[in-house]
């Protein structure tokens, strides 16, 4: 499940994830609420979650799908890769983060070792 207020950035996603063999999207979410209710119904193995996010932001969007009973494996995501924004995701809950810059040549390993659970904070 991909979420991220940015329709623009969503959609090039979206059809990036399209051609990549290895990756298949259940859906995605413009907002955290959406993720949660979107999580909710379709099961993802996987949330991709933004940092930045109206209303509910990346983090607190992260707290409450790991609260989940079905609670899904997070990969935060974000432009401001930073060390501060780096420790947030992790105390929010998040498997790993990736930055937005490198996503296209990391997401799919980051997958992989979150689903394996052979990761530290990404």
């Amino acid at each position: 499940l991909l979420v991220d207020d940015n329709d623009d950035f969503r959609s090039a996603t979206l059809a990036w994830i399209a051609t990549e063999p290895s990756l298949a999207i259940a859906g995605d979410a413009a907002s955290g609420e959406e993720a949660i209710d979107a999580t909710q119904r379709l099961l993802p193995d996987v949330v991709l979650v933004d940092v930045v996010m109206p209303g509910l932001d990346g983090f607190e969007t992260t707290r409450r799908l790991k609260a989940l009973s079905t609670s899904p494996s997070v990969v935060m995501t974000s432009f401001l890769d930073t060390e501060l924004t780096r420790l947030e995701a992790e105390r929010a809950g998040a498997d790993a983060f990736v930055s937005k810059g490198d996503l296209t040549d990391r997401l799919r390993s980051v997958i992989g070792d979150v689903v394996n659970s052979n990761h530290d904070l990404i």
